[in-house]
């Protein structure tokens, strides 16, 4: 799932959800932020909190929080010697 440039919020690089147990009806949300202030304006926005109120006795959840430091590529010329093994 992506965001359209124009809904996409600003400081949000990156928005993707997955079904994590189709049975518990559990899904994965992942979300990457450019810096801590997007992160924070996000959280404290009106239509983040009206979503979470509206939802709040039909869902439940815990948010993680990891600092991603030295993000880089992947050689694919790795990939292809991890399978030939």
């Amino acid at each position: 799932m992506r965001f359209s440039i124009s809904r996409q919020p600003t400081g949000n690089l990156s928005f993707d959800a997955a079904v994590d147990d189709p049975q518990a009806g559990r899904l994965l949300v992942v979300e990457w932020w450019e810096d801590q202030a997007s992160f924070s304006a996000h959280l404290e926005a009106v239509d983040t909190a009206a979503f979470v109120i509206g939802w709040r006795r039909r869902m439940r959840g815990n948010i993680e929080k990891y600092n991603a430091s030295n993000v880089r590529g992947i050689s694919l010329a790795n990939l292809k010697h991890t399978l030939r093994r």
